[in-house]
This record gives structure tokens, C-alpha cells and sequence, in this order.
């Protein structure tokens, strides 16, 4: 190895700390520094995060598909970092040309179901479980970029708002995410 490449390997090392770090800390704070529940539109939450893509993604834009969704008492910012997660996994874990998302919410008796399905590599069904585990990954760095706290802070962001979330997927058809909000905003 030269110095060029000493200097690139420990660039990107530092990198994946520092993403790491960022990860950790925002896992650490998510009871700490939640804010209080206020009324918080997913519709507009979409449409923000779908504009964010398309820029983002330029020609390989990924196709958000949602409907009309719910206003539901949340952590806004929170309640975007799901978002996020939810669709970034998506976007990265799809090895077709165009990855489509479809988002929808159903209201039922005491809360609000919200899934998320893609048409990506899917996920074999003996790690769903560990998949919302802290620091579990999958796939090895060099194929699928990540720290393994996103889905973990998906979990604990939906466990702070009182709802649950799971997924159902197998190995190339997809993956569906489900997440819950109970409708009457409680909180812990």
C-alpha cells in the first residue's frame, strides 16, 4: 500500500465512526430528548421525504407510492427518522433498477397501521428478530453501507409513541414493514 491509499482507508474508517457515533448517540437519546406529541401530519411527512429523494437520487429516483395518510399525535422529528430508515433500507436493499416503495396506513379500533412494502432482496425469516437488535447487520459493509442501529432506533422510536413494529418478507420478493401509533397519542 501506498501513502494514497493509507490515507483513504483511514478516511473512510473515520467516517464510519463518526456514523457510528452519530448513530449511538441518537439511539442513546431518543427517551432523553423526545419531544411532547403534537399533531403531526404523515401526509405532509411524505411528501417532504419523497421531494428529499427524488433530489437526492437524481435519474434512479425511487417511486414513493402512498395515499392519503393519517394525522397522528407523534415526535414529528422521530416519527421522520422512521421514515427514513424505513425507506433509505428499502432504497439500499434492492437490487432491481428502480425500487418502489408503497406506504399506507389503515385506521383500526385503538391505533393506526402503517406498512411499508418495496420490491427489494427481502429477508429471510429467521432474522426477523434480530434485524431490530443494535449492531446486527446482515450484510457486510463492502455490499450494503450501514451501522446496524437504524432499525434499532426504529423499534425504540415506535416503542417510545407506544406502538410496535414488525415485518413480514422472504428471501427476492420484497419486504413489507409494519409499524403501529395508538390513535389517542399515548405516551409512556
Amino acid at each position: 500500500m501506498d501513502a494514497d491509499e493509507y490515507i483513504d482507508y483511514i478516511s473512510k474508517g473515520a467516517y464510519r465512526i463518526q456514523n457510528l457515533i452519530d448513530d449511538i448517540l441518537t439511539f442513546s437519546q431518543i427517551n432523553i430528548h423526545g419531544r411532547p406529541f403534537t399533531p403531526t401530519n404523515c401526509s405532509e411527512i411524505l411528501n417532504n421525504l419523497n421531494a428529499n429523494f427524488q433530489n437526492a437520487y437524481d435519474e434512479n429516483a425511487p417511486e414513493l407510492i402512498y395515499e392519503s395518510l393519517p394525522t397522528v399525535m407523534a415526535d414529528k422529528k422521530q416519527l421522520v427518522k422512521v421514515f427514513i430508515h424505513l425507506i433509505d433500507n428499502a432504497i439500499k436493499f434492492c437490487d432491481e433498477p428502480l425500487p418502489k416503495i408503497h406506504i399506507q396506513a389503515e385506521t383500526r379500533e385503538n391505533d393506526y397501521l402503517f406498512l411499508i412494502s418495496d420490491n427489494g432482496i427481502g429477508i429471510d425469516p429467521q432474522y426477523f428478530d434480530k434485524i431490530f437488535m443494535i449492531f446486527q447487520r446482515l450484510h457486510i459493509n463492502s455490499k450494503y453501507q450501514g451501522t446496524g442501529v437504524g432499525l434499532a432506533l426504529c423499534k425504540k422510536i415506535i416503542e417510545r409513541h407506544c406502538g410496535k413494529i414488525w415485518l413480514e418478507s422472504e428471501e427476492g420478493k420484497g419486504s413489507t414493514f409494519y409499524f403501529t401509533i395508538p390513535i389517542k397519542g399515548e405516551t409512556p
